[in-house]
C-alpha cells in the first residue's frame, strides 16, 4: 500500500534476520535480505533505530561482536527508548559477557513494556541462573500467558533443579524442537533425555549430536552447538562455533550460565575468546563479570 513506509521495512527486517532461529529458514539469504530491508529503511527514514539493530544483530550472528556493540550504541542514542533495540542489546550484553549490564537493560525494556513475553524469557533466566527458581518460575509462566511460545528452555532447567524430571524432560524437548526446526524429527527428545538423565541418556543424546553436527544440512544447527557444550564438549563447541556461521546463538546462554564454568574454565577457552572475538569487544569495553585478565594478556573466566 505504501512502498516508502520505512517502519514496514524495518519491521520486515527484524522477522527476516529471526527466521533461521525459530523457522529454520536459510541463515544466508535471510540474513542478506534482513540486511537489505534494513538498509532499506534507514534510506527512506534514517531516524529510526530498529534497522541499525537489525544490522548489529546480524552482526552479532556473524560474530562480529564490535561492530554489534557499534550498531547498537548508535541505534540508542537516535532513539532511547526503542523496545526492540533495547531488548537486542541486552541479548548482547549476555552474549558477551557483561552479566550486570545485561540485568540492568533487561529491567529497562520491562519498564518499557512490562508484557514483553520474550524480556519477561530472559529476566526468568537471570534469576534461575541466580538460584531464584521461584522467581524464574513466575516469570515464565507469565511470558507464556501473554503470548510466549520460547519459555519452554528455561522452565526445563527450572523444572529440574526442583526435581520435577518428567516436566524437565518434555519441556526441554519441545523448547529444542522449536529451535532445531531443522533437526530430524525425535531429536530433540533425545537431548533433553540426555540433559535429564545423564548417565546412558547423555551418551545416546551426545553421540546424536556429534552425527547431526557432521552432517552438511544441519552443521550450522545452532542447538547442536548448546547441546555440545551443556554436555561438556568444550574444544569440540569451540571449534563449531569459530569455524562455522550459526542460526542462533544459544550456546551463550549455556556458556555464561552456571552451567557453562566448565567450558569458561576449560584450558582452550583464553584462545576461543581471541577467536570469536570477544577479547576485542572487553579491550574496549573492559573484562566482563566473570573474567580478568592476566599477565600474559589472556582472560581467565571463573
Amino acid at each position: 500500500l505504501d512502498p516508502d513506509f520505512a517502519r514496514a521495512y524495518s519491521k520486515l527486517a527484524a522477522l527476516q534476520i529471526l527466521a533461521p532461529h525459530y523457522l529454520g529458514t536459510d541463515l544466508a539469504t535471510s540474513t542478506r535480505a534482513a540486511e537489505s530491508n534494513a538498509r532499506r529503511a534507514l534510506v527512506l527514514q534514517p531516524d529510526l533505530a530498529e534497522p541499525r539493530a537489525v544490522i548489529a544483530f546480524s552482526f552479532d550472528l556473524q560474530k562480529r561482536y564490535l561492530a554489534a556493540r557499534a550498531e547498537y550504541e548508535k541505534a540508542l542514542a537516535i532513539e532511547p527508548d526503542d523496545l526492540l533495540t533495547n531488548f537486542w542489546f541486552s541479548t548482547h550484553l549476555m552474549e558477551t559477557g557483561y552479566l550486570g549490564e545485561r540485568v540492568a537493560r533487561l529491567q529497562r525494556v520491562l519498564a518499557l513494556d512490562p508484557l514483553l513475553p520474550n524480556a519477561l524469557n530472559h529476566f526468568g533466566a537471570t534469576l534461575e541462573w541466580q538460584g531464584d527458581l521461584q522467581g524464574a518460575r513466575q516469570a515464565m509462566e507469565r511470558a507464556k500467558t501473554v503470548g510466549s511460545a520460547n519459555s519452554d528452555l528455561t522452565l526445563g532447567f527450572v523444572s529440574l533443579r526442583q526435581g520435577r524430571t518428567v516436566e524437565a524432560k518434555a519441556e526441554l524437548a519441545r523448547a529444542l524442537d522449536l529451535f532445531g526446526a531443522n533437526l530430524p524429527r525425535g531429536t530433540g527428545d533425545i537431548i533433553a533425555s540426555g540433559v535429564v538423565e545423564g548417565g546412558e541418556g547423555r551418551l545416546v543424546a551426545l553421540k546424536r549430536v556429534r552425527e547431526l553436527a557432521a552432517l552438511p544440512a544441519s552443521r550450522n544447527e545452532g542447538v547442536l552447538a548448546w547441546a555440545l557444550m551443556l554436555f561438556g564438549e568444550h574444544e569440540h563447541t569451540f571449534a563449531m562455533i569459530v569455524d562455522r556461521p550459526l542460526t542462533t546463538d544459544m550456546w551463550n546462554s549455556v556458556l555464561w550460565s552456571p552451567r557453562g564454568k566448565a567450558a569458561r574454565t576449560s584450558p582452550a577457552f583464553p584462545e576461543f575468546a581471541r577467536k570469536v572475538g570477544f577479547v576485542d569487544v572487553w579491550e574496549r569495553y573492559g573484562p566482563p563479570d566473570l573474567c580478568k585478565k592476566d599477565a600474559s594478556g589472556d582472560y581467565r573466566c571463573e
